[in-house]
């Protein structure tokens, strides 16, 4: 059984990367962007990297994770404050809401 139009093989839109072949530059800059431009999304990266790279669709290897990790986050932070607000992501904290008790 064959995926895909009948006369044509099914193949996958990118790239399909073993360990070792070299890194996917569009996941890395889509990431390396975030990283940028998104306040949020850059306190998940440095919390949980994996996790927070696979929401933005960007599949990344461990070794481009750990490259990615080996720039320091006050230099991204840095970088970001000396953005154009225009191209940067409104960052706002989601407070855990505190039910009322009712009386």
């Amino acid at each position: 059984m064959s995926i895909g139009h009948k006369d044509r093989p099914f193949r996958p839109r990118f790239p399909i990367r073993r360990k070792g072949e070299a890194m996917s530059q569009r996941g890395v800059e889509r990431t390396l962007g975030r990283l940028v431009t998104d306040q949020g999304f850059r306190q998940d990266f440095f919390e949980d990297p994996a996790a927070a790279s696979l929401r933005i669709g960007a599949d990344l290897t461990r070794e481009e994770i750990d490259s990615l990790l080996r720039v320091p986050l006050a230099a991204l932070t840095e970088f970001s404050v000396r953005l154009d607000d225009r191209i940067c992501r409104l960052h706002i904290r989601q407070e855990p809401m505190q039910q009322e008790s009712r009386q």
